[in-house]
C-alpha cells in the first residue's frame, strides 16, 4: 500500500535526539556526522525513487568512532525512548492506523526499510521508518543481510505506488464441503522485477497464509446473514450484494484486503451456493 511520508523536517529531528545526549563525548561525535546524515537523507531518495538500495554501501560510518551499535543505540535510547525524541517516533507512528506491510494489522511499531544493522546511517530517518505491526516487523528482521539485488528488497510504501495496478488475487476453492480461500500475486500487469519484490514479500512476512485465514473468519461470522439472503432473495440478489460491497469501499488501493475479499466471493459465486445448498 502506498502512503505519503510524514514531513518531518529531519535536521529537528536529528537535534532532539542528538542534543541532550549525556556521554559528552558521544554527543560530540553525533554533532560531527550530523551534517553528513542530512546529506544521506538525498541519497537514499535518489536510490529509493529507483529502487536501487543494493547499491546503497552497507555498513558505512562516516566516523571510525561511532559504531554500528552507537546508531542502533541512537535509534532504541534517543529516538524511542527519550522525551524529545519521542515526540517524533510517536508522529511517525500515529500517521498510518494499519500495517503498511501486510495491510490488515494495527500499527504498533516502527521498522527499518533498510535495517539499522546494515545501514545504520539511516537508523532515525523519517523516510525509513515504516509504521507496522509487531508480527511483519519479527518476520522481516534483517532480511536484507542477503540483498543483493533490487528484486530482493520490499516494495516500499512510501516509494513504490502500485495502488491502481490490481496484483493481489485469490479464489474460493470448495474442499470437502469446506470453503477454503487462496490468495496469490496476478502477473498480468506487473513486471517481472515488481512480482519478485513482491513475492518477496509475501514470503517473509507470510501474507499468503494472513489472507486466507482473515477470509475465512471473516466468512464464517457472516455465514448465517448470507445464507438467510441467498434463500429469501437468490442467487442474483447474493452476487449484487457482494459487487455493491466491493464498489462502495472508499480505499484507494485496488489490493486492499476488503476489496480483494468481496471480489472473491463475486467471482466465486457458484461455490459459495453450492456451500450453502449443503447447511442444514
Amino acid at each position: 500500500m502506498k502512503v505519503d511520508v510524514i514531513s518531518i523536517n529531519y535536521n529537528e529531528l536529528l537535534n532532539a535526539c542528538i542534543d541532550r545526549i549525556q556521554d559528552i563525548d558521544r554527543r560530540k561525535r553525533f554533532i560531527k556526522v550530523k551534517s553528513l546524515l542530512e546529506k544521506d537523507k538525498k541519497l537514499y531518495l535518489s536510490k529509493a525513487n529507483l529502487s536501487d538500495y543494493h547499491l546503497i554501501q552497507r555498513k558505512k560510518l562516516h566516523s571510525s568512532e561511532l559504531s554500528v551499535d552507537n546508531h542502533k543505540w541512537l535509534y532504541d535510547e534517543r529516538l524511542v525512548k527519550s522525551k524529545a525524541g519521542r515526540v517524533y517516533y510517536q508522529k511517525i507512528m500515529s500517521s498510518q492506523e494499519i500495517c503498511l506491510y501486510c495491510g490488515v494489522r494495527d500499527v504498533e511499531t516502527l521498522d527499518h526499510f533498510l535495517s539499522k544493522g546494515q545501514y545504520p546511517n539511516y537508523s532515525v530517518l523519517p523516510e525509513n521508518l515504516v509504521p507496522c505491526c509487531s508480527k511483519c516487523n519479527t518476520l522481516k528482521g534483517d532480511y536484507d543481510i542477503s540483498a543483493i539485488k533490487k528484486e530482493d528488497y520490499f516494495l516500499h510504501p512510501y516509494h513504490d505506488d502500485l495502488n491502481k495496478i490490481k496484483w493481489l488475487n485469490g479464489e474460493i476453492k470448495f474442499i470437502k464441503n469446506e470453503l477454503l480461500f487462496d490468495f496469490y500475486i496476478d502477473s498480468t500487469h506487473i513486471t517481472n522485477e515488481q512480482e519478485q519484490r513482491l513475492q518477496k514479500m509475501f514470503d517473509i512476512i507470510e501474507i499468503r497464509e494472513l489472507y486466507a485465514n482473515k477470509a475465512s473468519r471473516k466468512l464464517k461470522r457472516e455465514i448465517k446473514f448470507l445464507r438467510n439472503l441467498y434463500l429469501n432473495k437468490g442467487e442474483k440478489e447474493l452476487k449484487e450484494m457482494f459487487s455493491n460491497k466491493y464498489e462502495n469501499l472508499n480505499v484507494e488501493d485496488d489490493n486492499d484486503f476488503e476489496k480483494v475479499y468481496y471480489r472473491i466471493l463475486s467471482q466465486g459465486i457458484k461455490l459459495i451456493i453450492k456451500y450453502l445448498d449443503g447447511l442444514t
